[in-house]
């Protein structure tokens, strides 16, 4: 943190308020996040458990920072890889991507078996 006393911006604001949103996953600074942020952006491989426990982190935060959730936002990156050719090199790229550890601490384990193709062709998430 730093101060910087007698300089001022040379532009207007677009508006007011410029929303924080914290890029965090752990349980104590997603707590934070709802005390004292506007969003929070979680990791691109999350499973549906985590975002749950991530929602009770955030909104143990917010009761504490005796804020509500109403305007709050969650977000998270999106992981992609394509091959128009080859539907197998775009899931390896993926797995190569992603440690498989840090797959089994998101919960979500090998990539190979969590998405699987609809009749439509349309990927989707097992789970």
């Amino acid at each position: 943190m730093f101060k910087a006393l007698g300089v001022r911006a040379t532009f207007r604001p677009q508006r007011p308020h410029i929303p924080i949103h914290l890029g965090v996953m752990a349980s104590r600074t997603l707590a934070l996040a709802g005390e004292v942020a506007d969003g929070v952006l979680l990791n691109s491989v999350v499973a549906p458990l985590l975002i749950r426990e991530a929602y009770e982190e955030v909104r143990r935060g917010a009761k504490r920072g005796a804020r509500n959730l109403k305007d709050f936002s969650f977000g998270s990156y999106a992981a992609m890889a394509m091959d128009l050719h080859d539907e197998q090199s775009a899931r390896e790229a993926l797995n190569r991507e992603f440690h498989e550890n840090d797959l089994k601490r998101f919960g979500v384990g090998d990539l190979k078996t969590h998405w699987s193709r609809d009749s439509d062709g349309s990927c989707r998430s097992e789970a």
